[in-house]
């Protein structure tokens, strides 16, 4: 029997030989668990993780999710798997983030891992999201600022750099366009009023609206 790995559960011994059965524990379970390569090679490791995806699913109630770190080489394979798994309709985001900032190849570098998150039943799936406060310095989009008497206007460079503070009271903000960039599909929005003006949320924007962005 081969392992693929010169894995030890202990510590009594200083010389551990590849893929000696008796440099390794006698639970399976704790042989694939800890082993960093695979004897089968791709198709191995993913038998090995839908069995474990099989059960994690099982185990989550409606509103649970489950969550995947997986590097960019079999980031596909994994997505396809856990589509088959949990369903595509209850795939919810993939989750890029940086794990390094190095410069290792003579290409361009892989710097991030991904984490693929899959609802149980997406239609009872619990999302809680953690709002942050912007601070001009954080979000180079608030470059306006309304003052506590209601007049708009750019904040200066002073005010951008921090040399210079804003008026108590004062609120920065971004101005956003008041209309899709494209039609809202399968859904007829129509126009709406606000303000005495008629607004429609077409790709094509107003004269209203484009008089209201002007003002800002």
């Amino acid at each position: 029997m081969k392992f693929g790995s010169n894995f030890q559960p202990f510590v009594r011994k200083r010389d551990v030989s590849h893929n000696d059965d008796e440099d390794l524990t006698r639970e399976p379970d704790m042989v694939k668990a800890y082993r960093d390569t695979w004897e089968l090679g791709l198709h191995s490791y993913l038998t090995y993780m839908r069995d474990r995806l099989l059960l994690a699913r099982d185990l989550l109630t409606p509103s649970g999710s489950v969550f995947v770190q997986i590097s960019d080489e079999n980031v596909h394979h994994v997505r396809e798997l856990m589509d088959d798994v949990f369903g595509q309709e209850n795939f919810a985001a993939q989750i890029v983030f940086r794990k390094t900032t190095g410069k290792g190849g003579q290409r361009l570098d892989n710097t991030y891992d991904c984490l693929l998150w899959y609802a149980r039943d997406a239609t009872h799936v619990k999302y809680r999201p953690l709002y942050e406060p912007r601070s001009i310095r954080d979000d180079e989009n608030l470059r306006f600022v309304e003052l506590p008497g209601g007049e708009r206007r750019r904040l200066t460079q002073e005010e951008v750099a921090g040399a210079k503070e804003l008026p108590v009271g004062a609120r920065p903000y971004r101005p956003n366009p008041l209309t899709n960039q494209r039609p809202a599909q399968g859904t007829d929005l129509g126009q709406f009023v606000f303000e005495g003006k008629v607004f429609t949320p077409a790709p094509e924007r107003s004269e209203q609206t484009k008089g209201a962005l002007r003002g800002l």
